[in-house]
């Protein structure tokens, strides 16, 4: 796998602690750019992007208890359409972060049409929103790789399956159950493209992956992954 050295970005997960400061409901709106630049035709299914925005921007930014689900999923499906067509996209977050509008970039390398990559103007390590035109050292980004029609890590060094991991997890279970394996069995059927038959096993199974964390401090976390895959599933039914 080719890669590529970003000395100015943080490829990293998002501190979710900043944005919980309010339970007030966040604005999010989403534009596209003017000029037609990007090539997202590599890509072999919906599910590679909407598991990217749901998984490592909505869950790992803690927008799904900010934001109305059908605000989110209506505002994901227009950034990715923008995408599809060619066109860089912004989502903006209004007053995300003491009150100061959190911008998220969509896009791709210059002239790489094998990469997709999101920026933003929030810096990880002071936790603040970096100001108009500064320095976007350290700021928060997330970087794929297209491989094989799948957005892969920049750390992934081999691409697996969704059968061979559907086929793992499935055993898995078997022997040492786990309400993290649940959820990855149900992102497994996502990715198959089998949407309705993942919902139906994670409506039958969230209540047994709840009860194997009675009593640790993964309930929350769990119920977060959850609320993640029933919005993921619903917005790549509406996708089909």
């Amino acid at each position: 796998m080719k890669k590529k050295f970003i000395f100015v970005l943080m490829l990293t997960a998002l501190c979710v602690s900043v944005f919980s400061e309010s339970k007030s409901q966040l604005q999010i709106l989403a534009y596209k750019d003017s000029a037609k630049t990007l090539d997202f035709s590599k890509l072999e299914s919906d599910y590679e992007f909407v598991h990217v925005f749901y998984h490592d921007i909505c869950l790992s930014a803690n927008l799904m208890n900010r934001i109305d689900s059908k605000e989110l999923s209506d505002v994901c499906k227009k950034v990715y359409k923008s995408l599809k067509s060619g066109y860089k996209s912004q989502i903006v977050i209004k007053k995300a972060v003491n009150g100061k509008d959190l911008k998220l970039n969509f896009g791709q390398f210059p002239n790489d049409s094998a990469t997709f990559l999101m920026t933003s103007n929030f810096n990880m390590k002071t936790q603040k929103i970096i100001a108009n035109n500064s320095e976007l050292n350290d700021s928060w980004a997330i970087l794929r790789y297209i491989e094989n029609g799948k957005l892969v890590r920049i750390d992934q060094d081999e691409i697996i399956s969704a059968e061979e991991k559907l086929k793992k997890n499935l055993s898995e279970l078997e022997t040492d159950p786990k309400a993290i394996t649940y959820m990855l069995i149900v992102d497994n059927y996502f990715e198959l493209g089998e949407i309705k038959k993942g919902l139906a096993y994670l409506e039958e199974n969230k209540d047994k992956a709840l009860s194997l964390i009675q009593g640790t401090s993964d309930p929350d976390n769990i119920k977060g992954l959850i609320s993640c895959l029933e919005q993921e599933g619903k917005v790549l039914l509406e996708l089909r």
